[in-house]
C-alpha cells in the first residue's frame, strides 16, 4: 500500500535491515551467484578498509514512526571517502597559491526499490533526503522543504560532505532530479566515456615476463603503489586552476581495492590464479613515482564479456604502446575478452585508436556528481574520473607557450578559452599579469564581468546575433510570475488587465502571503469570470524564510511552460505598450530579455549603470524585472542574497552565453522577430502595427490551482494511436475533465495518413469537448522534437494512459525519470473503462500497486471447472497482470487433471498444485493461497462459481478506494471484498432465512438503499481476501487446531449455526472476525445483480441440489452492454452507486452476523468483551498479533 512521502524518512539500517536490503538487491546484482554467496561476498567486503569505522552506511527509507521496520520501501549505501579539493583563490594579488585540501566526500551505491514498491516516487525521495544526511549542512538550503515532512536525523558517521558521486544505470535524468530542494539539481552526469579493445582474437601470450624496464605488480604491490600515488596526486595537483573548482578521489584507504574485493567470488574462479594486478615502468630516479603505470581488476560476471577494467592509469603518449602490450598480456592470461578504460586522457587517444581502441559514451555506469558548493556545476571539474593529471599539465604548458607567443597581438585570452573549451575564462592569480598586459599593450578591448574577462569580439556579435535570429516563442509557452504584496493588492485588478489580453501566456502564478490570499481570491472572482483562450491563474504562498525576489525565482522553477515572465509587484504597470507586447509575445531567447538592466563600469567594478531600452539591443550583466527568460535558467544553485538578479545574471553568463541578459531595442523588433506590435500614438490612440488582430477584452475564467500536495485534480496525459481509440475513451476522459483534471491527449497515427501535424484538434461528445494533438505517424512521436515534447509533458503528468499493445510507446514512458503513474489499458478494455472516472487522483496514483492473484480449488467437477474457466476468460483486466493458481485435490478425476494440463492463461503465470494426500475442503481452501506482500490479494474460487466479466473492475475499484484512497476511507477492520451479493443469511441459530439488503436499508431510512455495505460474514462464493488478515487467519487456525489455548470444541461465537461446521474453514474465520470486529465489503446492486454466483453443485457441503434451493443462492451476473459502440457509450452497471461512486468509509452501513444493522464500534466492543470472557485479558491486542489476541504469554525458562 502506497504511503505519503512526508511520512517517510531516512534512517541508518539495523543489522536486520542490512540483511534484508541485500537479499532484495540480490535479484538485481547477484547474477552468477547463489543468494548465500552474494551475502557472503558483502560480509567479506564489510571487513575491509573502505567499509570500516563507519565509512559504509546502509540507509533505508521507512515510515518515520517505525524506523526498524523490515518493510522499508527503498535502500541505498554510502561510502565516506577522503578526497582532494581545489578552489579558485579568493584574491588575485599573485600571492595566493592553489593548495589542495583534503575533504570529506561520498560514493553512493546499491540504490534499490523492490518491484512491489516502484512507481510511487520512493527512490527519488530517498535520494533527495540523502543530501540532508551526507552533505555539509552549511551548503544545504536554509530551510528543509515543508512538503517532505520533518528532516532526517543527522548521524555521527555521516555529514560534512562537499561532493558525492554515483554511477547511474538508469540514464541521465533520474538522479539529476533528486536535489535537496524542489528547485535544485541532483547528480549531474559527467564524462561517461569509455575506450575499449576486443582482445578475443589477439595471439596467445607465451612469454609472461614483462618487457625490459617494466615490473608486474601483485596485490601487495598495487596497494603500496596506491599509497604512493595518493601522495603524488596531492603534490602534482598544486597547479594553476583552470576551473573554478576541481575535485578528485584518492585511490588509497581501500577505494581502488574495493574493485578487487567486490568481484572476489568470480576472481577466485579464474584459471590460472590471478598473480598480476598492475604493471609499472621503472622510476626515472630513486624514490620517484613510476614513469608509467596501470592497475586493474577483472569483471568475470556472467553473461560477459569478460573484461579487464583499468582502475588507475598514469602514462605519457610515448609509453602507452608498451604499457598496453603488458595490459593485453595480463588480459589474455586470465581469459579476458575485452579491455576497458574510463575517460582515457585525450593525449593518449591517438595511440589508443592506432592500437584498435574504440571510444564512445557509455550507456550504463554513467558517472555523476553532486557539488554542494555555490559554484555552478559546469564550472566544477571531476579529476581522475579517469582523467589523469598529466593532461592538465600538458594543457597548461601549451597555454603558457601560446600566451608568450601571442600576447602582443591580443590573442592570449582567445587561446586560453580555446584550450579549455570555455566561453568565459575565470581570472586567477596566475593570469592576472597577462590581463593587465592585454589592457595596456595588446590593443584589444577587454570587458570586465565581475571575476571574468570576455573579449568583446565574443559578445558583441555572436551572442547578440544568435538572440536576434531567435524565432517567436510558440503560443501558450509563457508563464507570468506576479508577486502580490499588501501595498500592491489594491491595484491587483489593474496589474492583471494586460495579462488577460491576447498573448502567449498559458498560466499566471500569483505569489500571495497567507494574510492576503483570501482578499486576492475575492478580487479574482470579480475580475476573472468568463471568456475563452485565457491563462490559468494559480495562487501560491511564498516559501517561509525567502525574500520576495528569491520567491519569484523559486516559483519560476515550477512553471509548466518553456519560458517565464518575471515581474515585481508593479507587474507591467509602468511599461509602455511596446514593451508589454514584446514581453507577452517574446522571441524564443536563451538568455534573459527585457527593457532594462545593469551594466558594470569598465573602470570601476563596484559601480553600476542602469541601462534602459533604446533604439539598439544592449548586453547587460543582469536584468531587472520585468524580463523573460527560459524556465530552465531559473534552476540554479544560489544562496539567499540581497541581489538575486545579479546572481541570476552571473549564472546565465557563466553557463556559456557570456552575458547576463539583453536589453531589447526598438528599431529592429518587427524586422528581426516578425512580431505584431502596437504602439500608442501622440494622442493616446491605440493602433495595431503589421496587422495585429484586436480581440475584445473578455474576462478570463478563473481556475485557481492548488499546490500538488493538496490538490484533488491532476494532469492526465493520454497517448493513443488512432482517433477511434480516443473517441471510445471519450466518456472516461469527459468524466476526468468534469472532475477538474487537465486532459492532454495525443493521437499519433493520423487516420488520413497525411503528413501534416495538427495541434489542438477538438471533437465534441454529449457532455464535453475534448482537445488533442494529432500527428501523422507514430515515427514522428519518436523524433527528437516530439520526443522532447512527450517527455516534457510526461514529466508534468500525474497519470499516463496508453495502450498495452503499443509497447514502443509505453517503453518511452517507462522511464525512472518520469514519476507519473503509467496505466496500460488493452484496446478491447476501453469501452468498459468508464468506471475508472470515479477514482480519485490518489487512487489513480496507486493504480499499479495492488496485485490480485486468482486461486481455484477443484476436485472432480470438470464441467463446473470448465464453466468457471470460461467466465474467467471473458473477464476484463484493464491491462493488469494477474497470476492464476489451480489447486487439485488428491482425488481429482482424470478429466479434471487433463483440463488442468491443457490450461492456458494470457494475463500472467499459471501454477498447478496437486495434493498427494487428501486434505478435505478446509486445508484445500486455507492452503490454496498465501500473500507475497501487503499489496498482494487473493481471489479464492471454488469450481462451482461463475464470474461476471466485470468482476475484476469491482475488485480493483474497491481496493483502490478502501485500501489506497484517502486515509479516512482506509480501515484495518476491513478484511476483504465479496463479489457475491447475499440473498439469505446462514448464521441465525434457528436456521437460514432470506435476506434483501435493499429492502432492509429502505425500511430503515438509509438514504441510498443501493449502497454497498459491510458485513462480518466471510464470503466463500467469490471474494478477495486481504494479506494481513489472511496471514493472521493462518496463525489463528494453527493455534485453534493445536488446542494450545483452548479446546477445539470451545464455542467462540455465541448462538450461531457455524459452531456446528466442524470441517469448514469459515467456522474459524468467523471466530477470528468476531473477536476482532472485522468486516467484508458486499455489493448491493438492484435485483441482486452480482459479480459472482454459485451454482450450488453437489459436493462437500451440498448433498442434494433442488431447484428451490438453487433459487435461494443463484444470483444474476452483471453483464457487459450487448453492443458497445462509440456513438452510444456503454452504461456500466458498476456505477449504479450512490452519486455514481463508492461511498466514503463512514457512510457504509454495517451489519452483524445475523443480518441486523449495527455499527463497527459495536462489533469491536462485542468482540473485545468476548475475548475477555475467554482469556481474562482486558488490554487491547496489537493488530494482527494472534498471540496477543489469544492472550498467550511466552513461557518463562527455568533458572
Amino acid at each position: 500500500m502506497a504511503v505519503e512521502l512526508s511520512s517517510l524518512s531516512l534512517f541508518v539500517a539495523t543489522p536486520e535491515q542490512i540483511t534484508e536490503s541485500r537479499r532484495r538487491t540480490f535479484v538485481q546484482w547477484g547474477r552468477g551467484m547463489t543468494e548465500e554467496e552474494y551475502l557472503a561476498r558483502d560480509a567479506f567486503t564489510d571487513k575491509h578498509e573502505n567499509a570500516q569505522d563507519g565509512r559504509l552506511i546502509t540507509w533505508v527509507l521507512t515510515p518515520r514512526d517505525d524506523p526498524s521496520s523490515l518493510a522499508f520501501v527503498s535502500s541505498c549505501e554510502t561510502f565516506r571517502r577522503e578526497g582532494l579539493l581545489l578552489q579558485q583563490p579568493s584574491s588575485d594579488n599573485g600571492k595566493d597559491r592553489i593548495t589542495p585540501q583534503k575533504v570529506t566526500c561520498y560514493g553512493i551505491a546499491s540504490v534499490f526499490t523492490p518491484a512491489s514498491f516502484r512507481g510511487n516516487g520512493y527512490a527519488r525521495h530517498m535520494m533527495r533526503l540523502l543530501h540532508w544526511v551526507i552533505a555539509d549542512a552549511s551548503r544545504l538550503p536554509r530551510a528543509f522543504p515543508e512538503e517532505w515532512g520533518a528532516p532526517p536525523v543527522n548521524v555521527a558517521c555521516a555529514g560534512d560532505g562537499l561532493f558525492s558521486v554515483l554511477w547511474s544505470d538508469v540514464g541521465t535524468n533520474f538522479y539529476s532530479r533528486c536535489g535537496p530542494a524542489a528547485d535544485q539539481e541532483g547528480w549531474i552526469v559527467r564524462d561517461a566515456v569509455s575506450t575499449t579493445w576486443d582482445v578475443r582474437h589477439e595471439s596467445p601470450i607465451s612469454d609472461q615476463d614483462p618487457a625490459s624496464g617494466w615490473t608486474w605488480l601483485d596485490e601487495p604491490g598495487v596497494l603500496d603503489l596506491w599509497e604512493k600515488d595518493a601522495n603524488h596526486i596531492a603534490s602534482i595537483l598544486k597547479l594553476p586552476d583552470n576551473f573554478r573548482v576541481s575535485f578528485t578521489f584518492l585511490p588509497n584507504r581501500g577505494v581502488a581495492a574495493f574493485q578487487h574485493r567486490r568481484n572476489i567470488h568470480f576472481l577466485n574462479q579464474l584459471v590460472p590464479r590471478i598473480e598480476h594486478w598492475g604493471i609499472m615502468a621503472e622510476p626515472r630516479s630513486s624514490g620517484a613515482m613510476p614513469a608509467a603505470f596501470a592497475t586493474w581488476t577483472f569483471d568475470a560476471r556472467p553473461p560477459g564479456p569478460k573484461t579487464l577494467l583499468i582502475t588507475r592509469l598514469d602514462c605519457r603518449p610515448d609509453d602507452f604502446e608498451n604499457l598496453f602490450a603488458m595490459v593485453t598480456t595480463a588480459a589474455k592470461r586470465q581469459g579476458m575478452e575485452k579491455i576497458e578504460i574510463y575517460n582515457l586522457p585525450e593525449q593518449l587517444q591517438p595511440a589508443a585508436t592506432k592500437l584498435g581502441g574504440t571510444t564512445g559514451e557509455r550507456d550504463e555506469h554513467l558517472s555523476a556528481f553532486k557539488w554542494y558548493g555555490t559554484e555552478d556545476p559546469r564550472q566544477v571539474a571531476w579529476l581522475l574520473n579517469e582523467r589523469t593529471i598529466v593532461r592538465l599539465t600538458l594543457v597548461f604548458k601549451a597555454i603558457v607557450e601560446v600566451g608568450r607567443g601571442w600576447c602582443n597581438t591580443g590573442q592570449f585570452v582567445l587561446a586560453m578559452m580555446d584550450a579549455f573549451k570555455l566561453d568565459v575564462f575565470p581570472l586567477s592569480t596566475t593570469v592576472s599579469f597577462f590581463v593587465g598586459f592585454l589592457k595596456t599593450q595588446a590593443g584589444v578591448h577587454v570587458v570586465e564581468f565581475q571575476h571574468a574577462i570576455i573579449p568583446s569580439s565574443l559578445i558583441d556579435d555572436p551572442v547578440l546575433a544568435s538572440q536576434l535570429k531567435a524565432p517567436p516563442a510558440p503560443a501558450y509557452s509563457l508563464t507570468a510570475i506576479l508577486p502580490v504584496t499588501r501595498a500592491s493588492i489594491a491595484s491587483l485588478e489593474e496589474s492583471l488587465t494586460p495579462l488577460l489580453e491576447p498573448s502567449h501566456l498559458r498560466e499566471i502564478i500569483l505569489l500571495c502571503t497567507q494574510d492576503i490570499i483570501s482578499q486576492a481570491r475575492s478580487i479574482l472572482r470579480q475580475v476573472v469570470s468568463s471568456g475563452p483562450d485565457c491563462p490559468d491563474i494559480l495562487l501560491q504562498t511564498p516559501t517561509i524564510g525567502l525574500d520576495r525576489h528569491t520567491s519569484i525565482i523559486r516559483a519560476a522553477t515550477q512553471a509548466s511552460t518553456e519560458w517565464v515572465l518575471l515581474m515585481d509587484h508593479e507587474g507591467l504597470a509602468r511599461e509602455s505598450n511596446y514593451s508589454r507586447e514584446i514581453l507577452l509575445k517574446p522571441p524564443a531567447v536563451s538568455v534573459p530579455f527585457g527593457p532594462r538592466g545593469v551594466r558594470f563600469s569598465a573602470h570601476n567594478l563596484s559601480g553600476s549603470t542602469i541601462i534602459e531600452s533604446n533604439s539598439e539591443f544592449q548586453p547587460a550583466l543582469y536584468l531587472l524585472p520585468p524580463f523573460v527568460l527560459p524556465a530552465s535558467s531559473a534552476m540554479f544553485h544560489h544562496q539567499q542574497t540581497a541581489d538575486i538578479w545579479a546572481a541570476l545574471g552571473k549564472h546565465i553568463a557563466e553557463s556559456g552565453s557570456g552575458v547576463g541578459g539583453i536589453v531589447f531595442g526598438t528599431g529592429l523588433l518587427s524586422h528581426q522577430f516578425g512580431l505584431e506590435v502596437s504602439v500608442t500614438s501622440s494622442n493616446g490612440a491605440h493602433s495595431p502595427i503589421n496587422g495585429l488582430s484586436n480581440r475584445s477584452q473578455e474576462a478570463c475564467p478563473y481556475h485557481p490551482v492548488l499546490p500538488a500536495a493538496s490538490r484533488a485534480s491532476g494532469v492526465f496525459v493520454i497517448l493513443l494511436p488512432k482517433f477511434e481509440d480516443f473517441l471510445e475513451l471519450g466518456p472516461l476522459a469527459c468524466m476526468l475533465q468534469e472532475q477538474g483534471h487537465d486532459i492532454q491527449a495525443c493521437v499519433y497515427e493520423n487516420p488520413g495518413g497525411g503528413t501534416i501535424e495538427r495541434e489542438d484538434q477538438q471533437f465534441a461528445l454529449e457532455h464535453c469537448n475534448l482537445t488533442y494533438v494529432s500527428l501523422c505517424s507514430r515515427s514522428i512521436l519518436q523524433s527528437p522534437r516530439r520526443l522532447g515534447w512527450l517527455r516534457e509533458v510526461a514529466s508534468r503528468a500525474d497519470v499516463l494512459l496508453a495502450l498495452r499493445e503499443e509497447e514502443n510507446v509505453t517503453n518511452l514512458l517507462d522511464d525512472p525519470g518520469i514519476s507519473a503513474v503509467l496505466v496500460r489499458l488493452s484496446r478491447a478494455d476501453i469501452p468498459y473503462s468508464t468506471w475508472m472516472g470515479s477514482l480519485s487522483l490518489v487512487e489513480w496514483q496507486n493504480w499499479n500497486t495492488p496485485r490480485i492473484d486468482i486461486s481455484i480449488i477443484t476436485k472432480d467437477r470438470p464441467r463446473s471447472l470448465a464453466r468457471l474457466l470460461t467466465s474467467l476468460s471473458k473477464g476484463i483486466f484493464f491491462g493488469d497482470p494477474v497470476d492464476l493458481r489451480l489447486n487439485l485435490e488428491q482425488t481429482s478425476d482424470l478429466e479434471t487433471m487433463k483440463m488442468a494440463e491443457n490450461l492456458s492463461w494470457s494475463h500472467g503465470s499459471i501454477f498447478l498444485h496437486h495434493r498427494i494426500i487428501q486434505g478435505g475442503l478446509l486445508p484445500a481452501v486455507v492452503e490454496s493461497w498465501y500473500p507475497r506482500s501487503n499489496d498482494t490479494y487473493g481471489l479464492l474460487l471454488e469450481d462451482d462459481i461463475e464470474l461476471s466479466p466485470l468482476f475484476y473492475a469491482w475488485a480493483k475499484m474497491s481496493l483502490l478506494r478502501y485500501r489506497y484512497g484517502h486515509h479516512t476511507d482506509r480501515s484495518l477492520h476491513m478484511f476483504g471484498i465479496s463479489l457475491y451479493q447475499q440473498k439469505n443469511v446462514e448464521l441465525p441459530p434457528e436456521g437460514r432465512r432470506l435476506f434483501n439488503a435493499h429492502k432492509l436499508f429502505n425500511t430503515s431510512g438509509i438514504p441510498n438503499p443501493n449502497t454497498p455495505y459491510l458485513s462480518p460474514i466471510p464470503c466463500s462464493w467469490g471474494a478477495i481476501y486481504f494479506p494481513e488478515h489472511w496471514r493472521e487467519f493462518h496463525a489463528y487456525l494453527s493455534i485453534r487446531l493445536s488446542e494450545y489455548s483452548m479446546k477445539i470444541d470451545q464455542p467462540i461465537v455465541p448462538n450461531v449455526r457455524s459452531n456446528k461446521w466442524t470441517k469448514s474453514w469459515k467456522k474459524y474465520f468467523i471466530e477470528l472476525v468476531y473477536l476482532r470486529g472485522y468486516v467484508m465489503l458486499y455489493p448491493n446492486y438492484p435485483e441482486f445483480i452480482s459479480l459472482s454466483t454459485n451454482h450450488l453443485e453437489v459436493g462437500s457441503h451440498v448433498k442434494v441440489r433442488t431447484k428451490e434451493k438453487q433459487k435461494q443462492f443463484i444470483v444474476p451476473l452483471m453483464q457487459l452492454p450487448s453492443s458497445p459502440s462509440i456513438s452510444l457509450p456503454p452504461t456500466i452497471g458498476l456505477l449504479d452507486l450512490p452519486d455514481g461512486t463508492l461511498p466514503q468509509w463512514n457512510a457504509l452501513p454495517v451489519l452483524n452476523l445475523t443480518g441486523g444493522l449495527t455499527t463497527l464500534e459495536t462489533l469491536v466492543a462485542v468482540g473485545h468483551a468476548r475475548r475477555t470472557e475467554l482469556t481474562g485479558c482486558t488490554a487491547a491486542p496489537a493488530a494482527f498479533d494472534i498471540q496477543e489476541l489469544m492472550c498467550i504469554r511466552p513461557k518463562r525458562r527455568k533458572p
